[in-house]
Order: C-alpha cells, then sequence, then structure tokens
C-alpha cells in the first residue's frame, strides 16, 4: 500500500530589494500549505530576493551562509508543522563565492543544499 504525501508549490513573485518583506511572506505562504497538509513545501527560486541581479554588488547585501538566519526562520516552521521546506535563495560559502542555492530543510533542521 503506497503512502500518499500532500505536496505544495509556493506561487508567488518576490519584490527586488526587499528581502525582509519576501521572507515574511514566503513563511506564511509555508504556514498555510503546512496547515493545510503539506508535507513538502517548494518556495520559488531566489524566492527570498527575487532574481535579476545587475551585478554581484547589487546582490551582496543579500547574500547569506547556510545555515543563517533565514534558513533558521524557515527550519522552525518546519521543525512546528512536521515538514520539509526547500527555500530559494542567494548563498555565500566561507570562501566568499555566491550561490543560487535551493535549500532542504527538515523537520530536524538543514538536510542538504
Amino acid at each position: 500500500m503506497s503512502i500518499i504525501h500532500k505536496v505544495a508549490a509556493v506561487q508567488f513573485e518576490p519584490a527586488m530589494f526587499e528581502k525582509e518583506r519576501n521572507v515574511a511572506r514566503l513563511l506564511e505562504l509555508c504556514e498555510q500549505a503546512a496547515e493545510a497538509g503539506a508535507k513538502l513545501i517548494v518556495t520559488p527560486e531566489m524566492g527570498t530576493t527575487g532574481y535579476c541581479w545587475f551585478d554581484r554588488a547589487e546582490v551582496a547585501p543579500f547574500v547569506e551562509t547556510i545555515p543563517g538566519p533565514t534558513t533558521s526562520r524557515f527550519a522552525a516552521l518546519a521543525s512546528k508543522h512536521d515538514c520539509y521546506i526547500v527555500v530559494g535563495m542567494p548563498e555565500v560559502d566561507e570562501d566568499g563565492i555566491y550561490f543560487n542555492s535551493a535549500v532542504l530543510i527538515g523537520p530536524d533542521g538543514i538536510v542538504g543544499g
């Protein structure tokens, strides 16, 4: 017998240069999906910041390490609802290299990125 899990794809158009507003709205939408029973919730590519950056300097104020402040907020939501959330966001690693990342966060924290 198969186990059926509900999946949600978040439809959202992030506003450029409005990271906090975008993250807050994504958290609301993920909360709604989780409350509706979704066990896997996927947000858009670069959903926390928007996608079309002119150059590296423009995105620099918005990149984060993983784990970091944004992933911690989504991890709390994943833990609360015992679900998995994929967050699209700009990442910076320890060498200062930027990535367009999709981070998988589970009920116990970050699973992969």
